[in-house]
């Protein structure tokens, strides 16, 4: 199977796309996946692993979410068809183990997976093969559900309805390493039918696993725009971290506007300036969540009355220190400064970089700005805005969208239709919408989060084609389309644009 770099045209711009991941967050909970794929597929008739999906292997599928996911590593359990397997999927990124007896059923795969498993991992995610509409997405909502002291089995749920995969805690390896023949992980749930927690998610390809031809067939009819092909680059040009496309200078602010996952995106810039020898202050000026609540590193925690006295920590590695007014114990939040404050730190040059969360949220992949928002301090030299592509096509409710009667005040949609690229585009290019509250001479880009399916890849690409050219609002918008941080897709990284 030939590897290599490839290039997309985008209109006349270049899209580089790359499936490296950027370095992993630093939860307190190392979890694994295990994708099985040694199995027979009898009912199937062929090798189920390698059936197409727009022309890409079943099995490359589903390594691409568990890839594209926050997982720690990833396993992939071989048996039946192995050389065919490997010589047709790529596995170059995860760890590849044989199991000589795959005939003895899924208890024999899920036993060799365990049995791979590095010592310090806490959990472990059993994906199938035949399951290639399980995207990043819902992977990322079990992985951020599991505590080490809260139930040990997490099972996604749709509708109500339990599906696959299942993560389980180290505490229930014990018991897997006791299955025998075709019992899978459902012959542990009546031991800790107690311990059992289900996560309602938003994707229905939990429920959806492809065991015969005629499983097959239908899924292809259902989705025939399903998973198409990425382009994957090696080129040691390519983008591998934030800070392959963008380098902030000394003595800057940042501030981080719009959707969910502005949190994971500061904290991930973070600790790529702390590696560059960068001393970061993360802070807010609404609030945000306690950086112990996702593990995230820092090397201080300072409030209000310490950060103007207090002397940053300084190593020749870098630091991270968080700061806040002050903190919400029953939230597990923290409360940020005045946007005045953080102009006073800029003044006084205590930092190298200050990424400040001016916005909330509630998590949602999309929202429009009350009056009283985003609060964006003056100093601010660079502006992130965030807008998650998992909201394409859903309707436009509470479910979906932050202050949904603002977004369609400001982009002319009507409550409950179907958010659409082109108000997307609006919510861009709105001077009351994204980047509202921006400074004038601010450099803005654009975040496109969640795109873990090729399908939404291409809709980010048609979003970045139908943004640049024929609108008028004077700005000037440098778009980076960053899908759910193991994948970053840069759009447009020569130059900004005037749109």
């Amino acid at each position: 199977m030939q590897r290599g770099s490839r290039t997309l045209s985008v209109s006349s711009e270049l899209l580089h796309l790359h499936l490296n991941r950027l370095p992993m967050n630093s939860r307190k909970a190392k979890i694994a996946g295990i994708i099985l794929a040694a199995g027979r597929g009898v009912r199937m008739g062929k090798i189920k692993q390698l059936m197409p999906i727009n022309r890409i292997p079943m099995l490359q599928h589903v390594i691409n979410a568990a890839l594209a996911s926050r997982l720690d590593h990833v396993i992939v359990v071989l048996g039946h068809a192995g050389l065919e397997i490997r010589e047709a999927v790529d596995l170059s990124r995860v760890t590849v183990v044989e199991n000589p007896d795959y005939q003895k059923g899924q208890s024999s795969s899920l036993k060799v997976g365990l049995q791979a498993l590095n010592p310090a991992i806490n959990a472990a995610l059993f994906l199938l093969a035949d399951q290639p509409s399980v995207d990043s997405e819902t992977i990322n909502q079990l992985i951020d559900a599991y505590q080490p002291d809260k139930p040990p089995i997490l099972r996604p749920s749709f509708e109500g309805k339990p599906g696959n995969p299942v993560l389980m805690g180290k505490t229930v390896f014990s018991r897997l390493l006791e299955l025998e023949g075709d019992q899978g992980g459902k012959g542990v749930f009546r031991f800790f039918q107690d311990r059992m927690k289900e996560v309602p998610v938003q994707h229905r390809g939990i429920h959806t696993d492809l065991d015969t031809p005629e499983d097959y067939q239908s899924f292809i009819r259902q989705y025939p725009d399903f998973h198409v092909p990425p382009t994957i680059t090696t080129s040691k040009a390519s983008p591998q971290h934030l800070l392959d496309v963008f380098t902030p200078r000394k003595n800057s602010v940042i501030s981080f506007v719009g959707a969910g996952g502005k949190t994971t995106a500061i904290f991930t810039l973070a600790h790529e300036l702390k590696e560059q020898g960068y001393r970061v202050l993360v802070t807010t000026t609404t609030a945000m969540y306690h950086p112990d609540r996702d593990g995230w590193d820092y090397d201080d925690l300072m409030l209000e009355e310490d950060i103007l006295q207090v002397a940053p920590p300084g190593t020749e590695n870098g630091s991270v220190t968080v700061a806040a007014a002050s903190f919400k114990i029953d939230s597990g939040k923290i409360r940020g400064f005045k946007p005045e404050l953080i102009d006073t730190l800029w003044q006084q040059d205590r930092f190298d970089v200050i990424l400040v969360e001016a916005d909330g949220s509630k998590g949602k992949p999309l929202k429009a700005p009350a009056a009283h928002e985003p609060v964006v301090p003056s100093s601010t030299q660079v502006v992130f805005g965030l807008i998650g592509l998992s909201s394409l096509d859903k309707p436009l409710c509470e479910d979906w969208v932050h202050r949904p009667h603002l977004f369609a005040e400001l982009t002319g949609l009507r409550m409950s239709q179907p958010v659409t690229l082109k108000a997307i585009e609006a919510l861009i290019c709105s001077p009351g919408g994204l980047f509202k509250h921006a400074p004038d001479n601010a450099e803005k880009i654009v975040l496109l989060n969640g795109a873990d399916t090729p399908a939404l890849v291409e809709k980010g690409r048609r979003l970045v084609g139908s943004v640049f050219p024929g609108n008028n609002s004077g700005e000037s918008i440098s778009l980076r389309l960053v899908c759910s941080l193991p994948i970053v897709v840069v759009l447009n990284d020569s130059s900004s644009q005037n749109i």
